[in-house]
């Protein structure tokens, strides 16, 4: 399994947050018009859902074959606790859902200023 820890792009809870993923393993692309889905957990065995991600709901844009747009909109982000969040891969426009073997450390960063605040 690839493994991506996101170092030093960390995630605001209440704030917009992209990654853009590239890969140069040729066992994992993204092809056009794949779908993935991805639930959010504050460490591999914790057993709460923190969010859950999707292409229907814009979270992922394949952007080429060897590169993938992961977003979250402030919403989402709003509820993340903790120090770090985990999350993994799996594409769902196949037969049967695949896991695509990438999971995804990303830190979290407890915002000073709301973005509330006018």
């Amino acid at each position: 399994m690839t493994r991506y820890i996101i170092d030093g792009l960390s995630i605001t809870p209440g704030y917009p947050w992209s990654l853009s993923l590239t890969t140069s393993n040729n066992n994992v692309s993204f092809p056009a018009n794949s779908t993935y889905i991805a639930s959010i957990k504050q460490t591999e065995d914790y057993s709460t859902i923190l969010g859950t991600l999707s292409s229907a709901n814009g979270n992922f844009s394949v952007l080429s074959n060897n590169n993938l747009l992961i977003s979250m909109s402030g919403n989402t982000t709003s509820n993340l606790i903790g120090s770090q969040v985990v999350f993994d891969l799996v594409r769902t426009d196949t037969v049967s859902p695949m896991y695509v073997g990438i999971k995804i450390t990303v830190p979290l960063m407890v915002p000073i200023t709301s973005s509330t605040v006018a």
